[in-house]
């Protein structure tokens, strides 16, 4: 089995970026000018996308003290950078869910990427020079490969039950039979949408912990360990990425075992939110 990269590559192009809502919502919020009433303007228009922002913004993803009855409110609470993420990963979950078929495939694939989303944001609030918001969108961001892979050929679930049945790492196998891996897909990907060059290259290098000496891509390779080990993804644990992680973090074993405890409680409590229901 092998593929024609070319031909997913063009296909590529043909995936929009952003839904149109978030899309308009992301434009006005990188203006230097903009108010809150037009966010809440653009976000009211779209029903499911404000009970979305409600729903997260009372969750224990983000602990608010106090009940969000509004939508007003939940952009403010949230914040700026909070809401980026949050429109990001919102939007993100509309292509998890495109392609009837492969449904169940894209639900792991979803629950992953909110979960080192989660998991990143948790760890990040212990180590120097890291924002806890772009460790939150990176998170959900650094899988999108996958899910363009998924919708772009016809054979990505036979390479994911390869992988689980021969103990070998997706990325390898993806290398193999396809010419590029999820990461580096998902790196075009996103540079092709115009993110920033932060993006792209850190969900392009997500893999590569032990070859660069990078606080995000740690974070992203040790939370990707963390979740893997809860059995909640598709790739294998790896042990050299997650020691090498933690030492360029600086993290100990105490500080780990609490993050863990704190994101299994969030996942109970919000058990919906990550699996798409």
């Amino acid at each position: 089995m092998k593929f024609d990269s070319s031909v997913i590559l063009e296909k590529v192009k043909d995936i929009p970026p952003l839904p149109q809502i978030a899309s308009k919502i992301l434009a006005v919020m990188n203006s230097k000018d903009y108010s809150i009433s037009e966010v809440v303007y653009y976000a009211s228009k779209d029903v499911a996308l404000t009970a979305e922002i409600l729903k997260v913004a009372n969750s224990a993803i983000f602990s608010p003290r106090d009940e969000i009855k509004d939508l007003r409110h939940a952009i403010v609470i949230l914040g700026e950078k909070n809401l980026k993420s949050l429109l990001a990963a919102l939007s993100m979950k509309s292509y998890f869910y495109k392609n009837e078929p492969k449904k169940d495939l894209a639900n792991k694939i979803w629950e992953h990427s909110l979960s080192v989303a989660i998991m990143a944001r948790l760890l990040s609030q212990h180590v120097t020079d890291v924002d806890s918001s772009e460790a939150f969108l990176l998170g959900i961001l650094h899988d999108i490969g996958k899910v363009i892979l998924l919708l772009t050929t016809e054979f990505y679930e036979e390479i994911v039950t390869i992988a689980r049945k021969t103990n070998v790492n997706i990325c390898e196998i993806e290398s193999n039979l396809i010419g590029f891996n999820h990461a580096e897909i998902g790196g075009y990907v996103l540079k092709e949408w115009k993110l920033p060059r932060t993006y792209y290259e850190k969900v392009y290098y997500h893999h590569d912990v032990t070859e660069y000496n990078d606080k995000m891509i740690a974070l992203l390779g040790v939370s990707n360990y963390l979740v893997n080990t809860k059995g909640i993804g598709l790739n294998l644990s790896d042990e050299v990425v997650f020691e090498k992680g933690m030492s360029i973090l600086n993290l100990d074993n105490d500080t780990i075992n609490g993050v863990v405890e704190t994101f299994s409680e969030i996942y109970e409590m919000e058990r919906k939110i990550f699996t798409g229901d």
